[in-house]
Protein backbone atom coordinates (compact mmCIF):
# COMPACT_ATOMS: atom_id res chain seq x y z
CA UNK A 1 0.00 0.00 0.00
CA UNK A 2 2.99 3.01 0.87
CA UNK A 3 3.35 3.01 -3.24
CA UNK A 4 -0.51 3.69 -3.85
CA UNK A 5 -1.42 7.17 -3.94
CA UNK A 6 -4.47 8.30 -2.78
CA UNK A 7 -6.09 11.32 -4.92
CA UNK A 8 -7.88 13.54 -3.16
CA UNK A 9 -10.68 16.75 -3.73
CA UNK A 10 -10.80 20.01 -1.37
CA UNK A 11 -13.41 19.85 1.13
CA UNK A 12 -13.19 23.85 2.35
CA UNK A 13 -16.68 24.73 4.12
CA UNK A 14 -18.73 23.24 6.37
CA UNK A 15 -21.63 20.91 5.43
CA UNK A 16 -23.91 22.54 7.69
CA UNK A 17 -23.25 26.02 8.56
CA UNK A 18 -21.00 26.75 5.15
CA UNK A 19 -18.65 28.39 7.74
CA UNK A 20 -14.78 27.56 6.83
CA UNK A 21 -12.60 25.44 9.30
CA UNK A 22 -9.05 25.79 10.71
CA UNK A 23 -7.08 23.06 11.06
CA UNK A 24 -7.31 21.12 14.25
CA UNK A 25 -4.99 18.29 13.45
CA UNK A 26 -2.38 17.98 10.75
CA UNK A 27 0.02 15.38 9.42
CA UNK A 28 -1.95 12.77 10.84
CA UNK A 29 -1.61 9.30 9.63
CA UNK A 30 -3.65 5.62 9.20
CA UNK A 31 -2.79 4.46 12.32
CA UNK A 32 -4.81 1.31 12.23
CA UNK A 33 -4.19 -0.40 8.53
CA UNK A 34 -1.64 1.42 7.30
CA UNK A 35 -3.61 3.25 4.27
CA UNK A 36 -1.24 5.81 2.11
CA UNK A 37 -0.94 9.47 2.74
CA UNK A 38 -1.09 12.28 5.02
CA UNK A 39 -4.28 14.00 6.44
CA UNK A 40 -5.57 16.97 8.08
CA UNK A 41 -8.35 17.32 9.74
CA UNK A 42 -10.22 20.65 10.23
CA UNK A 43 -12.92 22.28 12.79
CA UNK A 44 -15.35 24.68 12.48
CA UNK A 45 -14.46 28.33 13.11
CA UNK A 46 -18.43 28.79 14.33
CA UNK A 47 -18.61 27.97 18.09
CA UNK A 48 -22.40 27.29 17.75
CA UNK A 49 -21.34 24.11 15.31
CA UNK A 50 -17.91 22.35 15.68
CA UNK A 51 -18.21 19.88 12.81
CA UNK A 52 -14.27 18.28 12.19
CA UNK A 53 -13.86 17.16 8.67
CA UNK A 54 -10.73 15.82 6.38
CA UNK A 55 -9.56 18.48 4.21
CA UNK A 56 -8.72 17.39 1.67
CA UNK A 57 -10.43 14.16 1.65
CA UNK A 58 -10.44 11.07 -0.26
CA UNK A 59 -11.96 11.78 -3.99
CA UNK A 60 -15.49 8.86 -3.86
CA UNK A 61 -13.85 6.88 -6.58
CA UNK A 62 -10.64 6.70 -4.56
CA UNK A 63 -11.82 5.91 -1.52
CA UNK A 64 -12.10 2.30 -1.79
CA UNK A 65 -7.63 2.37 -0.99
CA UNK A 66 -8.23 3.75 2.43
CA UNK A 67 -10.12 0.22 3.22
CA UNK A 68 -7.88 -2.32 1.27
CA UNK A 69 -6.14 -3.60 4.18
CA UNK A 70 -9.45 -3.26 6.46
CA UNK A 71 -10.77 -5.85 8.78
CA UNK A 72 -13.08 -7.71 6.86
CA UNK A 73 -16.69 -7.98 7.98
CA UNK A 74 -16.50 -11.57 9.37
CA UNK A 75 -17.99 -13.28 12.47
CA UNK A 76 -16.09 -12.88 15.93
CA UNK A 77 -16.48 -17.02 17.34
CA UNK A 78 -17.79 -16.69 20.72
CA UNK A 79 -16.41 -19.30 23.46
CA UNK A 80 -19.27 -21.55 24.97
CA UNK A 81 -21.62 -20.24 27.51
CA UNK A 82 -20.45 -20.84 30.80
CA UNK A 83 -22.62 -20.59 33.93
CA UNK A 84 -21.81 -17.10 34.14
CA UNK A 85 -22.60 -15.94 30.69
CA UNK A 86 -25.88 -17.95 31.24
CA UNK A 87 -26.73 -16.09 34.19
CA UNK A 88 -26.02 -13.18 32.56
CA UNK A 89 -28.39 -13.67 29.40
CA UNK A 90 -30.85 -14.12 31.84
CA UNK A 91 -29.94 -10.79 33.83
CA UNK A 92 -29.96 -9.10 30.02
CA UNK A 93 -33.16 -10.74 29.12
CA UNK A 94 -34.92 -9.37 31.79
CA UNK A 95 -33.43 -5.89 31.00
CA UNK A 96 -34.58 -6.19 27.88
CA UNK A 97 -38.33 -6.52 29.32
CA UNK A 98 -38.13 -3.91 31.35
CA UNK A 99 -36.68 -1.56 29.63
CA UNK A 100 -37.50 -2.36 25.60
CA UNK A 101 -40.63 -4.22 26.10
CA UNK A 102 -38.96 -7.64 24.30
CA UNK A 103 -39.39 -11.11 25.60
CA UNK A 104 -43.09 -11.34 26.06
CA UNK A 105 -42.91 -14.04 28.67
CA UNK A 106 -40.83 -12.18 31.06
CA UNK A 107 -42.91 -8.88 31.14
CA UNK A 108 -45.43 -9.96 33.16
CA UNK A 109 -43.10 -12.05 35.21
CA UNK A 110 -41.32 -10.91 38.68
CA UNK A 111 -38.03 -12.41 37.25
CA UNK A 112 -38.52 -9.55 35.29
CA UNK A 113 -36.88 -7.39 38.09
CA UNK A 114 -33.47 -9.19 37.71
CA UNK A 115 -32.84 -6.76 34.76
CA UNK A 116 -32.51 -4.31 37.01
CA UNK A 117 -29.29 -5.71 38.47
CA UNK A 118 -27.17 -3.92 35.52
CA UNK A 119 -27.96 -0.71 36.95
CA UNK A 120 -25.18 -1.60 39.19
CA UNK A 121 -22.91 -2.20 36.01
CA UNK A 122 -22.97 0.86 33.66
CA UNK A 123 -20.56 -0.55 31.08
CA UNK A 124 -22.32 -3.75 30.74
CA UNK A 125 -25.36 -2.09 30.44
CA UNK A 126 -24.47 0.59 28.00
CA UNK A 127 -23.86 -2.53 26.03
CA UNK A 128 -26.68 -4.28 26.08
CA UNK A 129 -28.85 -1.10 25.64
CA UNK A 130 -26.84 -0.74 22.18
CA UNK A 131 -27.40 -4.42 21.29
CA UNK A 132 -30.97 -3.64 20.29
CA UNK A 133 -29.98 0.49 18.78
CA UNK A 134 -32.35 1.48 21.60
CA UNK A 135 -35.09 0.23 20.13
CA UNK A 136 -38.56 -0.80 21.56
CA UNK A 137 -39.88 -3.91 20.42
CA UNK A 138 -42.41 -3.78 17.54
CA UNK A 139 -43.08 -7.56 16.81
CA UNK A 140 -43.36 -7.82 12.97
CA UNK A 141 -41.51 -4.00 12.31
CA UNK A 142 -39.91 -4.28 9.49
CA UNK A 143 -36.17 -3.12 10.13
CA UNK A 144 -33.27 -2.46 7.77
CA UNK A 145 -29.87 -1.27 9.20
CA UNK A 146 -27.32 0.34 6.93
CA UNK A 147 -23.63 -1.07 7.08
CA UNK A 148 -25.28 -4.38 8.28
CA UNK A 149 -21.32 -6.28 7.97
CA UNK A 150 -21.78 -9.91 8.53
CA UNK A 151 -25.54 -9.48 9.68
CA UNK A 152 -24.86 -10.05 13.43
CA UNK A 153 -27.24 -7.46 14.55
CA UNK A 154 -29.83 -8.01 12.59
CA UNK A 155 -29.75 -11.64 13.45
CA UNK A 156 -30.20 -10.94 16.86
CA UNK A 157 -32.67 -8.31 16.50
CA UNK A 158 -34.55 -10.94 13.78
CA UNK A 159 -34.92 -13.22 16.56
CA UNK A 160 -36.65 -10.37 18.47
CA UNK A 161 -39.08 -10.24 16.43
CA UNK A 162 -38.23 -8.03 13.90
CA UNK A 163 -38.59 -8.54 10.05
CA UNK A 164 -34.89 -7.65 9.33
CA UNK A 165 -33.16 -6.53 6.00
CA UNK A 166 -30.01 -5.21 5.47
CA UNK A 167 -27.45 -3.35 3.24
CA UNK A 168 -23.84 -3.56 3.28
CA UNK A 169 -21.01 -2.62 0.30
CA UNK A 170 -18.44 -5.30 1.27
CA UNK A 171 -18.99 -7.83 -1.07
CA UNK A 172 -17.98 -10.83 0.95
CA UNK A 173 -19.69 -9.26 4.63
CA UNK A 174 -22.74 -9.40 2.27
CA UNK A 175 -21.82 -13.35 1.28
CA UNK A 176 -21.61 -14.16 5.02
CA UNK A 177 -24.60 -12.48 6.02
CA UNK A 178 -26.58 -14.36 3.10
CA UNK A 179 -25.26 -17.62 4.25
CA UNK A 180 -27.03 -17.19 7.29
CA UNK A 181 -30.23 -16.53 5.06
CA UNK A 182 -30.49 -13.24 5.98
CA UNK A 183 -31.98 -11.02 3.75
CA UNK A 184 -28.91 -8.42 2.60
CA UNK A 185 -28.41 -5.93 -0.23
CA UNK A 186 -24.93 -4.78 -1.36
CA UNK A 187 -24.44 -1.16 -2.27
CA UNK A 188 -25.78 1.65 -0.67
CA UNK A 189 -28.97 2.89 0.06
CA UNK A 190 -29.62 5.45 -2.83
CA UNK A 191 -29.05 1.98 -5.04
CA UNK A 192 -32.09 0.23 -3.49
CA UNK A 193 -35.68 0.36 -4.44
CA UNK A 194 -37.34 1.03 -1.50
CA UNK A 195 -40.49 3.08 -1.98
CA UNK A 196 -41.94 5.72 1.00
CA UNK A 197 -43.22 4.81 4.07
CA UNK A 198 -41.63 1.70 4.02
CA UNK A 199 -39.65 0.60 7.23
CA UNK A 200 -40.81 1.12 10.98
CA UNK A 201 -37.32 1.41 11.90
CA UNK A 202 -33.79 2.37 10.06
CA UNK A 203 -30.66 1.82 11.98
CA UNK A 204 -27.09 3.09 11.80
CA UNK A 205 -24.04 1.86 13.88
CA UNK A 206 -20.50 3.70 13.12
CA UNK A 207 -21.24 4.35 9.57
CA UNK A 208 -22.01 8.11 8.72
CA UNK A 209 -18.61 9.33 9.66
CA UNK A 210 -17.37 7.45 6.78
CA UNK A 211 -20.32 8.84 4.66
CA UNK A 212 -19.19 12.13 2.32
CA UNK A 213 -22.89 13.37 2.15
CA UNK A 214 -24.70 12.51 5.25
CA UNK A 215 -27.45 14.98 4.95
CA UNK A 216 -28.52 12.95 1.46
CA UNK A 217 -28.20 9.76 3.34
CA UNK A 218 -30.84 10.74 6.02
CA UNK A 219 -32.55 12.39 3.46
CA UNK A 220 -33.31 9.40 2.07
CA UNK A 221 -33.71 7.23 5.36
CA UNK A 222 -36.59 9.85 6.51
CA UNK A 223 -38.12 9.17 2.71
CA UNK A 224 -38.20 5.54 3.59
CA UNK A 225 -39.07 5.50 7.32
CA UNK A 226 -43.03 4.90 8.11
CA UNK A 227 -44.95 8.11 10.27
CA UNK A 228 -43.99 7.33 13.11
CA UNK A 229 -40.74 4.89 12.43
CA UNK A 230 -37.22 5.38 13.98
CA UNK A 231 -34.34 6.05 12.75
CA UNK A 232 -31.50 5.18 15.28
CA UNK A 233 -28.08 6.35 14.62
CA UNK A 234 -24.63 5.64 16.82
CA UNK A 235 -21.47 7.27 16.01
CA UNK A 236 -17.94 8.77 17.90
CA UNK A 237 -18.26 11.89 19.78
CA UNK A 238 -15.70 14.04 18.92
CA UNK A 239 -16.66 16.50 22.01
CA UNK A 240 -15.81 13.40 24.21
CA UNK A 241 -13.61 12.50 27.06
CA UNK A 242 -11.59 10.48 25.44
CA UNK A 243 -11.36 13.14 22.51
CA UNK A 244 -9.83 15.76 25.43
CA UNK A 245 -7.59 13.47 26.82
CA UNK A 246 -5.51 11.78 23.50
CA UNK A 247 -5.90 14.59 21.30
CA UNK A 248 -4.79 13.53 17.70
CA UNK A 249 -4.11 10.24 19.26
CA UNK A 250 -7.90 9.20 20.08
CA UNK A 251 -8.85 6.07 17.62
CA UNK A 252 -12.10 7.22 16.53
CA UNK A 253 -10.27 10.29 14.15
CA UNK A 254 -9.48 7.03 12.23
CA UNK A 255 -8.03 8.86 9.20
CA UNK A 256 -8.54 8.02 6.11
CA UNK A 257 -11.94 6.16 6.33
CA UNK A 258 -13.20 8.83 9.10
CA UNK A 259 -14.47 11.92 6.69
CA UNK A 260 -16.93 13.47 9.33
CA UNK A 261 -17.17 13.68 12.66
CA UNK A 262 -20.32 15.05 14.64
CA UNK A 263 -20.57 16.59 18.36
CA UNK A 264 -24.19 16.48 19.63
CA UNK A 265 -24.98 20.02 18.14
CA UNK A 266 -23.92 18.93 14.57
CA UNK A 267 -25.77 15.43 14.73
CA UNK A 268 -28.72 17.61 15.73
CA UNK A 269 -28.30 19.68 12.61
CA UNK A 270 -27.79 17.29 10.19
CA UNK A 271 -31.00 15.14 11.75
CA UNK A 272 -32.90 18.31 11.10
CA UNK A 273 -31.27 18.69 7.71
CA UNK A 274 -32.77 15.25 6.76
CA UNK A 275 -36.53 16.56 8.47
CA UNK A 276 -36.29 14.82 11.58
CA UNK A 277 -37.81 17.35 14.14
CA UNK A 278 -38.51 14.69 17.07
CA UNK A 279 -35.58 13.46 18.23
CA UNK A 280 -33.41 12.37 21.47
CA UNK A 281 -29.51 12.60 21.51
CA UNK A 282 -27.40 11.30 24.49
CA UNK A 283 -23.95 9.97 24.67
CA UNK A 284 -23.15 6.66 26.16
CA UNK A 285 -20.05 5.26 27.58
CA UNK A 286 -20.30 1.80 25.69
CA UNK A 287 -16.68 0.32 24.61
CA UNK A 288 -15.22 3.47 26.21
CA UNK A 289 -12.77 0.97 27.81
CA UNK A 290 -11.27 -0.34 24.73
CA UNK A 291 -11.43 3.10 23.04
CA UNK A 292 -8.95 4.24 25.80
CA UNK A 293 -6.94 1.52 25.43
CA UNK A 294 -6.81 1.67 21.78
CA UNK A 295 -5.83 5.64 21.86
CA UNK A 296 -3.18 4.84 24.71
CA UNK A 297 -1.35 2.35 22.42
CA UNK A 298 -1.41 5.27 19.88
CA UNK A 299 -0.20 7.42 21.98
CA UNK A 300 2.68 5.71 22.98
CA UNK A 301 3.34 3.47 19.77
CA UNK A 302 1.88 5.72 16.92
CA UNK A 303 -0.13 2.35 15.66
CA UNK A 304 -2.95 0.12 17.27
CA UNK A 305 -3.55 -3.66 16.18
CA UNK A 306 -7.22 -4.46 16.01
CA UNK A 307 -8.20 -6.43 18.78
CA UNK A 308 -5.58 -6.46 20.83
CA UNK A 309 -5.81 -6.11 24.30
CA UNK A 310 -3.67 -4.87 27.36
CA UNK A 311 -2.45 -7.00 30.68
CA UNK A 312 -4.51 -7.32 33.63
CA UNK A 313 -2.91 -4.21 35.15
CA UNK A 314 -3.59 -2.42 31.89
CA UNK A 315 -7.81 -3.69 32.07
CA UNK A 316 -7.91 -2.51 35.55
CA UNK A 317 -6.81 1.20 34.49
CA UNK A 318 -8.80 1.27 31.38
CA UNK A 319 -12.15 -0.01 32.85
CA UNK A 320 -11.48 2.43 36.21
CA UNK A 321 -11.07 4.98 33.12
CA UNK A 322 -14.23 4.21 31.87
CA UNK A 323 -16.34 4.22 35.35
CA UNK A 324 -14.68 8.05 35.55
CA UNK A 325 -16.15 9.00 32.38
CA UNK A 326 -19.88 7.28 33.46
CA UNK A 327 -19.42 9.48 36.46
CA UNK A 328 -18.55 12.42 34.28
CA UNK A 329 -21.99 11.97 32.55
CA UNK A 330 -23.69 12.85 35.03
CA UNK A 331 -22.83 16.37 35.30
CA UNK A 332 -21.26 17.12 31.77
CA UNK A 333 -23.67 14.85 29.66
CA UNK A 334 -22.49 15.50 26.08
CA UNK A 335 -18.75 13.33 26.80
CA UNK A 336 -19.21 9.87 26.25
CA UNK A 337 -17.29 8.40 23.95
CA UNK A 338 -20.33 7.51 21.05
CA UNK A 339 -23.30 9.50 20.37
CA UNK A 340 -26.52 7.75 19.97
CA UNK A 341 -29.35 10.00 18.19
CA UNK A 342 -33.01 8.54 17.82
CA UNK A 343 -35.40 10.40 14.83
CA UNK A 344 -38.71 9.69 14.51
CA UNK A 345 -40.65 10.67 11.60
Amino acid sequence: MDNIRITTEPRRDCLLCGRNGNALYEDLGDRLFGAPGKWTLEKCVNDNCGLVWLNPAPRKDEIWKAYASYYTHGDNQAPPAGVAKRIFHCVRDCYLALKYDYFNELRQSPLRFLGTLLYLFPGRRADVDFSVMYLRSRPGGRLLEIGCGSGTMLSYLGSLGWRTEGIDVDPSAVANARSKGLNVAQGDLLEQPYGDNTFDAVMISHVIEHVPNPVELLTECYRILKPGGVLSLVTPNVESMGSHLFGRHWLHLDPPRHLILYNVRTIRALARKAGFTNMEIRTTIRDAHALFWASYSISRRGTYAMGSQPGRSGRLFMLLMRLVEWGLLKVFPHKGEELSLMGVK
